[in-house]
């Protein structure tokens, strides 16, 4: 990690071929046991039969032809090899964040100290960073996303909650979503999770395009995060990062 448009996903359901055991439903007569009932033209392409009927996705690579992972835009297989030039070891022990993974059972994964050092000089954003202070950096990075999880999982309660609200009275109702954005205890009970992110910074938001007219600072990172809800449907959230002087 770290490094709104709602879009309902689906997946096709792949009919499956009988197997040669259960045989053809269709009784056919006059037919040699060994030629195929279908006539085909000379330009007919075969599949072999031991092939998989099942597409795969093509595998995805960055420009330093490494294989990515599409739910994030790193490397499959993170590096935990000490960079070139690097002075000082770092721990390669990563944390394990509250945001739940979507897909699956359990949460993200943040990366460990070696693996973000690797990932600023690979970005080539890492020449002035110190080893002794990656620790620091990666501590704020971490807080950064749980914070940032904890305003979506608010919004996501406000706004797709995991149970029934009264619509009936429209002052509870909005009692009810005022209660589910402040109430901390509640923030994660829609079960949505983060499908998969991708961090842009160079990218700027409407949002932060206007702010700079106003003579505000451009935000230094921002991330577009995809959650998933628990009926299928994928919701976008783009979250600017600012500086906070205090």
């Amino acid at each position: 990690m770290g490094n709104t448009s709602s879009t309902p996903a689906v997946t096709a359901a792949t009919p499956l071929k009988p197997t040669a055991q259960e045989g053809c439903p269709v009784k056919h007569s006059n037919v040699a046991p060994e030629g195929c009932p279908v006539k085909h033209s000379g330009n007919t392409t075969s599949v072999e039969g031991e092939g998989c009927p099942v597409v795969k996705k093509q595998k995805v690579y960055n420009v330093y032809s490494q294989e990515i992972d599409p739910t994030n835009n790193m490397p499959s297989n993170p590096n935990q090899e000490p960079n070139d030039g690097q002075k000082y070891p770092l721990n390669t022990t990563r944390v394990t964040s509250t945001i739940p993974k979507g897909g699956t059972d359990g949460t993200w994964t943040y990366p460990s100290e070696q693996m973000f050092f690797n990932a600023l000089r690979r970005k080539g954003k890492g020449e002035d960073v110190h080893e002794g202070h990656v620790q620091t950096i990666v501590s704020i990075h971490n807080n950064m996303n749980e914070r940032a999880w904890n305003q979506v999982a608010a919004w996501e309660e406000a706004l797709h909650p995991g149970y029934a609200l009264d619509t009936t009275n429209p002052w509870l109702y909005i009692l009810q979503i005022v209660t589910q954005y402040t109430n901390t205890n509640n923030m994660c009970r829609s079960d949505s999770k983060l499908l998969r992110f991708c961090g842009r910074p160079d990218d700027l938001t409407p949002i932060a395009r206007l702010k700079t007219l106003f003579g505000y600072d451009k935000p230094f990172d921002r991330h577009d995060w995809v959650v998933v809800r628990n009926d299928n449907t994928e919701q976008r959230y783009v979250i600017d990062y600012y500086f906070d002087d205090d």
